[in-house]
């Protein structure tokens, strides 16, 4: 059961891809790709904290 969990964070990791990279690639431009990632990375943060 762990592995089929593994391969499943995997695979929609790699269909959520093109997806973020469509909209924060086209932000980034905008205002500026080092902001995008900071705020991203901050995103992550949150989400996990209790």
């Amino acid at each position: 059961m762990a592995l089929l969990s593994t391969f499943a964070v995997y695979a929609v990791g790699f269909l959520v891809r093109p997806i973020g990279a469509f909209l924060l690639g086209s932000l980034g431009d905008r205002i500026s790709r080092k902001r995008v990632l900071a705020g991203v990375i901050l995103t992550m943060g949150l989400w996990r904290s209790p």
